[in-house]
């Protein structure tokens, strides 16, 4: 008897979350993270879907060409509970000391 997994297990890809801008500056960057990972993803909120495009053609048509590009919106992420949480963790935290002053 093999080990191997069952045909119903589903193996989700590696995305590469491109962080900190919804759009690269460096070609060669999304060029290097597409070796190691099953795709790229940008954090492009709706109305800047458009603009993705337009960063760098030539990466961008390739990448969508293959099925390589995911595109999170946040919008469709995070619905209002999360928020909820995420602004009560940041009022909480020592990284943000002047939420604690403006709520004070």
């Amino acid at each position: 008897m093999t080990n191997a997994p069952s045909s119903a297990t589903t193996t989700l890809p590696e995305v590469a979350f491109y962080y900190p801008n919804p759009f690269w500056s460096n070609g060669d960057w999304i060029k290097n993270l597409i070796l190691f990972f099953d795709g790229v993803g940008l954090l492009a909120p709706d109305y800047m879907k458009d603009r993705v495009e337009g960063s760098d053609p030539a990466i961008v048509a390739g990448l969508r060409e293959h099925g390589l590009l995911h595109i999170f919106e946040p919008e469709k992420l995070v619905d209002k509970a999360a928020f909820t949480r995420l602004a009560e963790a940041m009022v909480g935290s020592r990284s943000f000391p002047f939420f604690r002053l403006a709520n004070a």
